[in-house]
């Protein structure tokens, strides 16, 4: 009886099969091509995983880079946009595909070993060249070589937390607001809630910015939350629209009884 397996299959734009990699248990790759023979490199041209659906996914959408193609799968069952480079550390990413992610905003998360964090900073690298907004998330609890996987099996990651921490980062990176006072109740009803990464981002900007003076533009949230213009745009027209939000007199509003 032959070892278990998973095949990752690797499509272009046009979901034509270029190849797939193999994971067997015990641990080890095999790369196949389209015939399904046994390959022994990668071919010359080579995609994202999941790249037909990272195409159709929201540009709204946070995008989550992950180190193979196992924890790709374990996000895209919580309905979370994700995709990884192939051959990961071995390979490296390539310029191509930070093609495929602009006007998106990239939360990449690395394996907790030194080829995990080389890889994780080439690629935040590479998306910064392009003007690409991309932050590092360090999981907590992760033991050497585990991975995101390995935080939501076994290390009681939850999604919840999951999206605590990736509003944390890129706060992180965007310090620019000035700090509100209080608040505190309403933040972690924010963070709560079942909006997406994306919309809590927003709505902590606004939260974050009430109370200290000035107007906020849409410009002002997009950059504070590190999104481009026209996702936050598209996020405050849905909130205005259900009455999460509201725009009086200049002023933005979170109308706290509609955030759950």
């Amino acid at each position: 009886m032959g070892s278990p397996f998973t095949v990752y299959r690797y499509l272009d734009r046009d979901d034509r099969h270029l190849f797939s990699v193999v994971r067997h248990v015990p641990k080890r790759f095999e790369l196949l091509g389209p015939d399904k023979r046994t390959i022994h490199q990668f071919p010359e041209s080579t995609v994202l995983y999941r790249l037909p659906e990272l195409m159709a996914d929201d540009p709204a959408e946070l995008v989550f880079v992950c180190e193979g193609e196992k924890d790709v799968d374990r996000l895209r069952s919580l309905d979370l946009v994700a995709t990884t480079n192939p051959g990961g550390c071995r390979l490296g990413w390539k310029g191509e595909y930070t093609d495929c992610l602009h006007d998106r905003t990239v939360v990449i998360l690395p394996d907790n070993d030194s080829p995990g964090a080389r890889l994780a900073e080439s690629i935040k690298t590479s998306l910064a060249r392009a003007e690409i907004t991309a932050v590092i998330l360090k999981l907590p609890r992760l033991r050497r070589a585990e991975d995101v996987s390995d935080w939501l099996d076994f290390r009681n990651g939850t999604p919840e937390e999951l999206h605590q921490q990736v509003a944390k980062v890129l706060a992180a990176a965007r310090p620019a607001l000035p700090p509100s006072k209080g608040g505190h109740k309403n933040r972690h009803k924010i963070l709560t809630s079942r909006f997406s990464i994306t919309q809590k981002m927003i709505l902590l900007v606004i939260h974050h910015y009430s109370g200290t003076g000035g107007r906020l533009t849409v410009g002002d949230i997009a950059d504070a939350a590190s999104l481009h213009r026209v996702t936050a745009q598209r996020a405050l027209s849905a909130f205005r629209e259900h009455g999460v939000v509201t725009f009086i007199s200049g002023s933005w509003n979170i109308c706290f009884d509609r955030v759950v």
